[in-house]
């Protein structure tokens, strides 16, 4: 099934942009892709992908890191300094592994990397996973912006970090990131309010208008939920879940999941057929 947004009405499925050189990998992937029910665009240059994106402004982008002419990281610079493709999600195609060309990749904007040959769920699971993300920050920048215009930016104890709302879904998602980066070992408030630049009041209080809750209370809701995909997707044992995902133990996961779910981790993953 296709993933749609309610707000977006049903015609409006989310669109993909894929640009690659390889005229084989751009059927590939659209043939994996077609039975999701997404708009799909095809590019075989960075010239003409920058063109279709554009024109159609997708809501995710495959970009081939290597290509003639404007290669993968010319092209994502181009695309994030367009206001217009900005904020189109990024996720590159590389045969390479290379640690370096990931980190120039990541600081011009990309979100994710794919390893060619493609592999069949690893190229869905990745897709599904950045749409989310980008429908969800798209709805968040809509209601942020909705707000402002509403009551004005400055209503609520204006101070110095006071910044646009779009801006402040930035600083937003660049804690969350934090977050999900930290699962073992989490930053203090003051730390991760100081690595995204704004007072530990002001991250508090946007990450309870964005998220309805603080944002430990928000880090505790997203490692259940990573625990429920891992006990879903991979066999590993509760203990290496309970460790990757920062708990203390895998007594206190099991508490913690089975307060949420309703279930222990273990039943949950028999109730999924992986028991």
């Amino acid at each position: 099934m296709p993933i749609r947004d309610r707000r977006r009405g049903p015609a409006e499925v989310p669109a993909i942009l894929i640009i690659d050189d390889d005229p084989v990998i751009g059927r590939v992937v659209c043939n994996l892709l077609a039975d999701y029910g997404f708009r799909l665009f095809v590019a075989q240059d960075g010239d003409q992908g920058l063109r279709l994106a554009e024109r159609h402004v997708p809501d995710l982008i495959l970009l081939d890191l290597s290509m003639p002419g404007a290669d993968g990281l010319e092209v994502c610079r181009r695309l994030k300094a367009d206001p217009v493709t900005a904020p189109i999600s990024v996720v590159f195609f590389s045969v390479s592994n290379d640690l370096e060309e990931k980190v120039m990749g990541f600081q011009l904007g990309a979100l994710d990397f794919i390893t060619k040959p493609v592999e069949p769920r690893e190229l869905i699971a990745r897709v599904m996973v950045q749409l989310r993300k980008h429908i969800q920050v798209e709805n968040l920048r809509s209601r942020l912006a909705a707000y402002q215009h509403r009551f004005g930016l400055h209503t609520i104890e204006a101070g110095p970090d006071d910044v646009h709302p779009v801006r402040r879904i930035d600083h937003i998602r660049r804690a969350r990131q934090i977050l999900e980066a930290r699962l073992k070992d989490p930053p203090s408030l003051a730390e991760l309010a100081d690595a995204v630049h704004l007072s530990p009041k002001r991250l508090s209080r946007d990450f309870q208008v964005v998220y309805g809750m603080t944002a430990f209370a928000w880090l505790r809701e997203y490692r259940l939920l990573r625990a429920a995909e891992l006990l879903r997707t991979s066999d590993a044992p509760m203990s290496v879940i309970a460790d990757r995902l920062g708990y203390g133990s895998a007594a206190s996961f099991s508490t913690q999941f089975r307060q949420h779910f309703g279930l222990s981790p273990r039943d949950y993953r028999a109730a999924q057929g992986l028991g």
